[in-house]
C-alpha cells in the first residue's frame, strides 16, 4: 500500500468517524438517545431545539445519561415549588442547566435554595420588602418614609413644646 493509498484510508475513517458522531442519536429525524427522558423531566418546556444541541454536544453515554436524568429529577422534586413561587422566572432553560453541566450541582434537600435576594423589612415596621434607602436607612416607599418622618417631626415639635 503506498502513502497515498493509507492517507486516502484515514482521511475516509475520520469522516465516518465524524458523520457518525454528528448523527448519533438521530434516526429518521428522532432526538439524540435519551434526551426524551430528561426533556419529559424538565418542567420548564422552552427551547427545545437548543436543548436538543446542548445534549448532542454531550453526546452522553449510558451512565452519563442515567446522571443527568436522576440529578434533573432530584433537583425538579427540590426545587419545583421554589420555581413555581416565582413562574419558573429562577428555573434555567434546559440547553443552559445541559450547558452548565448543572446536574453536577449539590442541592440540600432539607434548606431551601436562596434564588432571589435577601429580604431587607421597611424600617417603618410594616413587614414589607424595602427596596429604598432614605436617611440611612431602608424603606419599602417613600411614603412610608415621608409618614415616618412627619410623626418624627410632630414627636420633635411636642417635645419642643412641653419643654
Amino acid at each position: 500500500m503506498t502513502p497515498e493509498e493509507v492517507r486516502q484510508i484515514v482521511l475516509e475513517e475520520i469522516a465516518l468517524h465524524i458523520a457518525e458522531r454528528h448523527t448519533r442519536g438521530k434516526k429518521s429525524g428522532q432526538s439524540p438517545e435519551g434526551f426524551e427522558r430528561f426533556w419529559s423531566i424538565w418542567t420548564r418546556k422552552v427551547g427545545r431545539g437548543e436543548a436538543e444541541k446542548a445534549w448532542a454536544q454531550l453526546s452522553p453515554g449510558p451512565l452519563l445519561v442515567e446522571t443527568i436524568v436522576n440529578a434533573a429529577t432530584e433537583q425538579v422534586a427540590v426545587l419545583d415549588e421554589e420555581w413555581k413561587k416565582h413562574k419558573r422566572k429562577y428555573q434555567p432553560h434546559p440547553a443552559t442547566w445541559l450547558r452548565r453541566k448543572q446536574w453536577t450541582d449539590q442541592i440540600e434537600s432539607g434548606k431551601k435554595p436562596q434564588l432571589v435576594r435577601p429580604v431587607t423589612l421597611c424600617a417603618c415596621g410594616c413587614g414589607r420588602d424595602a427596596r429604598r434607602e432614605r436617611g440611612g436607612q431602608m424603606w419599602h416607599l417613600d411614603t412610608c418614609w415621608w409618614e415616618a418622618t412627619k410623626r418624627k417631626n410632630e414627636k420633635d415639635s411636642e417635645r419642643w413644646e412641653q419643654g
